[in-house]
């Protein structure tokens, strides 16, 4: 058995032994905790697009998300509610004319050196 296969039987395991679901970076760190002379890359490599090579078995209900099939019968909403959502809105909106001011000063400090 190759390294990707283990990792992914190794990965499919715990995806199946959570019914909410595990996000991508937390799958990563158990697989690499388990298989610590696999190196992370490889491990990354083996399982980011697990949904796809496996779609029987694993689906993505939610973005970086990784769920096995048998639980798709539960809500997903229930499911992902405790998931942190980051919303990054920016307080003002920045214009390209706001920059022409500091430009102007660099330049003539440098030609002033």
């Amino acid at each position: 058995m190759t390294r990707q296969e283990q990792i992914r039987v190794k990965a499919l395991e715990i995806i199946s032994s959570t019914p909410k679901g595990i996000r991508y970076s937390e799958l990563m760190n158990r697989i690499h905790e388990d298989m610590p002379e696999i190196p992370e890359n490889t491990i990354a490599g083996s399982i980011w697009n697990l949904d796809a090579v496996n779609p029987a078995e694993i689906y993505k209900p939610a973005r970086g998300v990784f769920r096995h099939t048998k639980f798709r019968e539960t809500s997903l909403e229930e499911d992902i509610s405790d998931a942190p959502v980051v919303i990054d809105t920016p307080t003002r909106r920045i214009r390209e004319e706001d920059f022409y001011a500091p430009f102007a000063e660099w330049i003539k400090s440098l030609s002033q050196n």
